[in-house]
């Protein structure tokens, strides 16, 4: 019996040997050639500036980074704030003077793509402030966003949907000041209310993500394929409708509704719900980059 057993074990690690180099070797994580980064501001110093630009811009050439660490792990791992746990200092002091926005100036390896730009981003952090970061998932709270009983109330563009999920010129401060996330922009109205746009639910669900305070994990639970022409209108957030002085939390949720609301007047709805939630645990981070 024993023989009969060692020889079954032989084979099936003979298979697996045979299977692992039949594997591909994994394509190397694509990397910035030269990277430059500087400390410039803190986040209270940028946010009390109108003319202080945050965000990222993406050519063939170059990519301009203006974040602070923690924006950075959500474009580098397409997560939204609720989905990193990490350091007090990265997570939850950021109101801080010494929460700082970093420059980084990064030059394009040649043919490298738009798309890579995230695991380029990964690598940066790990060379050269040292992130030691792992992936896992956890029971929480999300959002779904749905399609009402009377189905969508908006058309139906001709041609693919814009790349909406790219990070090419990711406004943190999106809510506060209108910006654009690829195809998908958030632009204030006259009336002081805010105008949504977008050409799939995926770009409409990464501005839904970053405008919902406190930020949230919303998925898409629509059905809904293809390009469209997605605008939802939101109403201006006032003392009358607050019923008076409200604090911050106040204001968060009746953002949250108003947005609802406009959601529901083009046929969607956002619908909480609990689930597996992707998380990005930072164990490790360098407050400070390694030199230039």
């Amino acid at each position: 019996m024993a023989s009969t057993i060692n020889r079954r074990s032989a084979i099936i690690l003979l298979a697996a040997a045979i299977e692992a180099l039949a594997q591909p070797p994994a394509a190397p994580r694509p990397r910035f050639e030269v990277a430059v980064i500087k400390p410039i501001a803190s986040l209270q110093q940028a946010r009390a500036d109108p003319n202080f630009s945050l965000g990222m811009k993406i050519t063939a050439q170059q990519v301009t980074i203006r974040l602070p660490l923690e924006p950075m792990i959500e474009v580098a791992y397409n997560v939204t704030q609720s989905q990193i746990e990490g350091p007090d200092w990265l997570v939850k002091n950021q109101g801080g003077p010494d929460y700082v926005v970093f420059e980084i100036a990064a030059k394009m390896p040649d043919g490298a793509t738009e798309a890579q730009v995230p695991l380029m981003l990964q690598a940066l952090l790990e060379d050269r402030f040292k992130a030691t970061v792992r992936k896992t998932s956890k029971q929480g709270s999300m959002y779904a966003l749905t399609v009402g009983k009377d189905g969508p109330k908006f058309p139906k563009k001709e041609g693919p949907a814009e790349p909406e999920r790219s990070p090419a010129t990711r406004d943190i401060a999106v809510g506060q000041q209108g910006g654009q996330i690829g195809g998908a922009t958030v632009s204030q109205t006259p009336n002081g209310g805010m105008r949504i746009e977008a050409s799939s639910p995926g770009g409409l669900i990464f501005l839904l993500e970053r405008l919902l305070s406190p930020a949230v994990v919303v998925v898409d639970k629509t059905g809904l394929q293809g390009a469209f022409d997605i605008k939802v209108d939101v109403p201006p957030i006032t003392t009358n409708n607050l019923g008076g002085p409200a604090n911050a939390a106040d204001v968060a949720q009746m953002r949250k509704d108003l947005i609802a609301e406009g959601l529901g007047k083009i046929g969607l709805k956002l619908e909480q719900q609990k689930g597996l939630v992707d998380t990005i645990v930072v164990e490790h981070m360098e407050k400070a980059p390694t030199e230039n």
